[in-house]
């Protein structure tokens, strides 16, 4: 005789089994019975979709006039869609709203571009237009984005603000200060003559002819490139957190800034009176610039590039990467943790430069100085012209002293340590390294 203890023992695993099939019965029930609530609606109280995939759309467009002589400004708030504003000639202002619905079916899509609401109205001396849409934030199936794409004629000159959570916008033609902002969406935009701020949490920015005296131009994309080209304002500040920045024939009469955490930054053909650059991981690239004053760039890891670049000071810095320049002249700072400094300057220029490991080379005139070159491990070269006038002191702790030009030595002479002048001395100039060689040679332009 078995004893109840035993009898349930034996049996256990038979009578998991049941208790188990007996819960998914269960769950599948109370599935069930939600399904059915909730997809007689299609969207419950929390936005929540449980349907088949979209497969069907329907589609409607509709119009709204205003006279331009009463408006200033035009705002628009969209949840989704692309945003498209066009200048013209027209005496009327006219939005157009284009709207597309998706869903399991044909009636189901149509029904759901019913309950599509834009909202145009006139408020003071603004247009106000609104598609807002509560989303769905969780889903079964395969589901589409319900949209509303506008598109804006407005006569030139016309201010605008747009701000859309999922689409393009885009912009042609003369018009006045903008504000455009995309959480998912690329922004271009030419031609406009007033402020302008464009936003885009993930796409790309591509502006053009952006051209004002006293303008601003601001632009952020969290997650993607900013292109800025043939514009001419007051100032630029551009920033990516990930993504390249590039310039192209761009002046402002006060400061450009670039910025961008992971992407390089490349700017040509431009001027400024104040540059200032920072790229925590990418190269900074810069060619045919006019700067008034300062040249600050700095990057934590890429190299540094400068062809035919004109400015006061320079103060350029990497902590991992080359340093390579030819400029016209001015004051230059030139510090790198890991690598090779080459500064090149067709006029007169005061020298700081410094390297931990790396080689150190300068060549053209140099200035009213002081001068200083510096490595911990490499060779420093200087090809200077035949008519320099320097007061010198080199230094090497491993490593030879070299010179082209007639030299007049000071002091206790040393085979790693000379002082002395070249021409009768001038502007003074030290270099050191503790590993490598210093040389003087003569450089004929």
């Amino acid at each position: 005789m078995y004893t109840t203890l035993e009898v349930f023992m034996k049996n256990k695993w038979i009578i998991f089994s049941i208790l188990i099939v007996a819960e998914i019965l269960v769950l599948t029930g109370i599935v069930m019975v939600v399904w059915q609530d909730v997809n007689q609606t299609n969207l419950g109280p929390v936005g929540i979709r449980m349907s088949n995939a979209d497969l069907f759309s329907a589609e409607s467009e509709e119009e709204w006039q205003f006279d331009p002589d009463e408006i200033t400004e035009i705002t628009l708030e969209s949840s989704g869609g692309d945003v498209i504003f066009e200048t013209s000639q027209t005496d009327q202002i006219l939005v157009t709203a284009h709207k597309t619905a998706w869903h399991s079916s044909k009636s189901k899509a149509q029904a759901e571009l019913e309950s599509l609401s834009v909202k145009v109205s006139q408020v003071g001396n603004k247009i106000v237009i609104k598609y807002r849409r509560e989303p769905v934030v969780f889903t079964f199936g395969t589901q589409q984005i319900d949209t509303v794409d506008f598109i804006i004629s407005v006569p030139e000159g016309m201010a605008i603000t747009a701000q859309t959570d999922y689409g393009d916008i885009s912009s042609s033609g003369k018009v006045g200060d903008s504000s455009l902002n995309t959480d998912f969406g690329n922004i271009d935009l030419s031609g406009a003559r007033g402020n302008l701020e464009a936003t885009s949490n993930s796409g790309d920015i591509a502006i053009e002819n952006v051209r004002g005296e006293d303008i601003h131009i601001v632009l952020e994309s969290n997650f993607g490139e900013i292109e800025l080209s043939k514009s001419a304002g007051a100032s630029v500040l551009a920033h990516s957190n990930s993504g390249a920045i590039y310039l192209l024939d761009v002046k402002a009469s006060e400061q450009i800034d670039l910025s961008s955490d992971f992407g390089k930054l490349e700017f040509s053909e431009g001027s400024a009176d104040i540059i200032l650059l920072q790229a925590n991981s990418g190269k900074i690239i810069l060619s045919s610039l006019q700067v008034e004053s300062n040249l600050t760039a700095h990057t934590d890891f890429g190299d540094i590039l400068l062809d035919g670049v004109t400015a006061d000071l320079y103060d350029l810095d990497t902590n991992s990467g080359k340093i390579e320049i030819n400029v016209l002249g001015g004051d230059i700072k030139a510090y790198s943790d890991f690598g090779d400094l080459d500064i090149q300057s067709t006029q007169p220029a005061t020298i700081d430069l410094f390297t931990k490991s790396g080689t150190v080379e300068y060549t053209g005139p140099l200035g009213l100085g002081p001068h200083s070159l510096a490595t911990d491990f490499g060779d420093i070269s200087m090809y200077l012209p035949q008519d320099t006038a320097i007061t010198f002191d080199l230094e090497t702790d491993f490593g030879k002293l070299r010179t082209e030009f007639p030299i007049t030595l000071e002091g206790d002479v040393k085979p790693d340590h000379w002082s002395g002048t070249i021409n009768d001395g001038g502007a003074a100039l030290s270099a050191t390294t503790n590993s490598g060689d210093i040389s003087f040679e003569i450089f004929n332009r």
